[in-house]
């Protein structure tokens, strides 16, 4: 499959300081399942839909940025218990997760955490 594809469109509305981005994820999201199938791994579809809306955010917010910058979210939800880790590198247009169900911390609240790596520059 050739996933270049998968196109987003970033459109900025002058004099309103608004972003609006869309994509079609219907490429990439096809290919996770095939991947899935093809591994024999399988998790819960609520699970997987969680998964693909947090695939698809970091895609959005990685087509936003600055082309020089590489990306890292981990998301720790509660309820289910799991982990998302996401990177994305802004410059090659690549985009990669994980889904993480095992030593995960109980905590109160879900929690959101993002790395920014930017070339010469130190890690945030």
């Amino acid at each position: 499959m050739d996933l270049s594809t998968i196109t987003v469109f970033n459109h900025f509305v002058r004099y309103r300081n608004v972003l609006m981005s869309e994509a079609d994820f219907g490429p990439l999201f096809r290919a996770y399942d095939r991947h899935l199938t093809t591994n024999n791994i399988s998790f819960d579809e609520g699970v997987v839909q969680l998964f693909k809306g947090c695939l698809a955010a970091c895609t959005l917010h990685c087509a936003s940025r600055p082309r020089n910058e590489v990306i890292g979210w981990t998301i720790n939800f509660q309820n289910p218990l799991l982990n998302v880790f996401l990177g994305g590198d802004t410059e090659l247009g690549s985009i990669t997760g994980r889904i993480f169900l095992e030593n995960i911390k109980e905590a109160p609240m879900n929690s959101f955490h993002q790395e920014l790596a930017i070339r010469g520059k130190p890690l945030r």
